[in-house]
């Protein structure tokens, strides 16, 4: 019996842990597993990724996302030029195909988090707001995970 409790209260954890469950659904606009790297001196850059799935009929686009823990953030993509790979802003934002899910990912789009203003630990929940074309904002956490982290893990 004691075990039965004790394995319940570490699932019980694990389920109340904000970096294990960070899901955000708003509307028809899911927001999958945002995450970033740990930041350790403050006025790096880093960059923010997560998975967003459009369950409308209708393509959206994110537009924007906005933060008050860095300078900036940007829409960028990183792309393969002729073996260099070369990472530029999409001012026009990112394009989310009806029923469709699109991955921002390391060496592909992202947000670029510029300038961050203070160390960031594992863990730790950054608030941000993505902004839509058509759904508009949705507020969600980026979580920091270690610079050590396997990226593989994330998604």
């Amino acid at each position: 019996m004691k075990r039965l409790l004790y394995t319940a209260l570490i699932l019980l954890a694990f389920i109340a842990n904000p970096a294990f469950s960070h899901d955000v659904k708003e509307g028809d606009i899911q927001i999958d597993h945002p995450w970033m790297r740990m930041v350790p001196v403050p006025g790096m850059n880093g960059a923010g990724y997560m998975n967003l799935v459009n369950a409308t009929d209708k393509p959206d686009r994110l537009i924007a996302v906005k933060g008050d823990w860095a300078k900036k953030f940007e829409i960028h993509e990183t792309r393969d030029n002729n073996g260099m790979m070369e990472m530029s802003p999409v001012p026009q934002g990112v394009l989310l195909p009806s029923g469709e899910r699109v991955e921002l990912q390391p060496a592909g789009y992202h947000v670029m988090i510029m300038k961050i203003e203070r160390q960031i630990r594992p863990g730790e929940r950054m608030p941000v707001t993505l902004v839509f074309e058509n759904a508009g904002e949705i507020d969600t956490f980026i979580v920091a995970q270690p610079l050590s982290g396997d990226e593989r893990q994330h998604h």
